[in-house]
């Protein structure tokens, strides 16, 4: 009689722990809610961005205003591997009448094209997203088999963009050229280029990619007006 009650008492102990654990494993399951993220490129077709042109010195500072202004668009979207992208127009120099394409897309906190390089992420200002050796082994433009190495990463964030349409909060994403020292006599020896995104705005400003110049001036885009949806 002892012995069964004793098994009984087992089998209703066993039961009650068996129990508290469903319960507490019931509990602690919770869905997480998906994170929705602010965008910074808004493209969509029909969209626009209006540019007035500058002229920088070697400190970023403007000499002058240029004549004429720059526009980007957004003409329409396209699917590739099965996400959208938004063919994004842009004059290929500053104050140009040629233009190129590329393909974009939000993704998450990014920006990206079709073949996954970064153009900005929201978020991120940590990581460097390229490293790029410059090479010219026929010495097109200098003396030198390469002539920069180049690192792509996120700078600046929640800093203030004063543009002729307003002032914008605004993070950006920085390339930095590491010229080699043959150029070091006409300039720095690092030479920043860099785009500046405001949420829900777009591109505010830019100082495009640079070219090997001996003397370290550059051109810079800054938003004038715009049409996003």
């Amino acid at each position: 009689m002892r012995t069964s009650i004793l098994i009984a008492g087992f089998f209703a102990l066993a039961f009650i722990n068996t129990s508290c654990k469903k319960s507490s494993s019931t509990a602690t399951k919770q869905t997480m809610p998906d994170v929705i993220y602010t965008s910074y490129s808004k493209m969509a077709p029909g969209n626009y961005w209006i540019y007035n042109l500058y002229k920088l010195d070697s400190n970023y500072q403007v000499t002058s205003v240029q004549t004429g202004t720059d526009s980007i668009y957004v003409d329409k979207d396209t699917v590739i591997r099965g996400n959208t992208f938004h063919k994004y127009w842009q004059p290929k120099t500053l104050g140009g009448t040629d233009y190129f394409f590329t393909y974009l897309r939000d993704s998450l906190q990014y920006i990206v094209d079709d073949k996954s390089n970064i153009y900005f992420a929201a978020q991120d200002f940590k990581n460097v997203f390229d490293t790029i050796y410059q090479t010219d082994p026929n010495h097109n433009i200098s003396m030198v088999d390469t002539p920069a190495v180049i690192q792509v990463r996120m700078t600046g964030k929640d800093s203030t963009e004063t543009t002729p349409a307003g002032k914008f909060v605004t993070s950006t994403l920085e390339w930095d050229y590491d010229l080699n020292q043959y150029f070091w006599k006409f300039g720095p020896s690092i030479r920043r280029c860099s785009t500046r995104y405001s949420a829900g705005v777009g591109m505010v400003s830019q100082v495009p990619p640079a070219t090997y110049s001996y003397y370290a001036t550059y051109s810079q885009r800054k938003l004038l007006r715009y049409h996003v949806q």
